[in-house]
């Protein structure tokens, strides 16, 4: 897949890559290259070391991936003390690069 362009197709933008957690195209690297970015959609913090979904993530007050995706679809956050800090998503991370994050 290319990256994400603009209307007119002239200036490309960022690419944009899947959130782990809400599934939006909201981390400008793929999950398992950095961490420290903060989804602005579900407040995962982009945790690289966190192999599998049912380890805890340091970054994240040692929740695990499975529980902040059970927390994203019960409260729209990946914690319930996050959600003054999410936002819904936008309409360009909607869709991006699929770095093969499994949902």
């Amino acid at each position: 897949m290319r990256p994400l362009t603009g209307a007119d197709d002239t200036q490309a933008k960022p690419a944009k890559y899947l959130c782990p957690c809400c599934g939006y195209y909201t981390f400008p690297v793929p999950a398992n290259r950095d961490h420290g970015f903060i989804c602005p959609v579900c407040f995962w913090e982009n945790d690289g070391f966190v192999r599998s979904a049912i380890n805890p993530s340091v970054c994240n007050h040692r929740i695990t991936l499975q529980k902040a995706r059970a927390n994203f679809k019960e409260y729209g956050a990946c914690e319930y003390e996050s959600l003054q800090h999410v936002r819904l998503p936008e309409e360009d991370e909607l869709s991006g690069l699929d770095d093969g994050v499994d949902f």
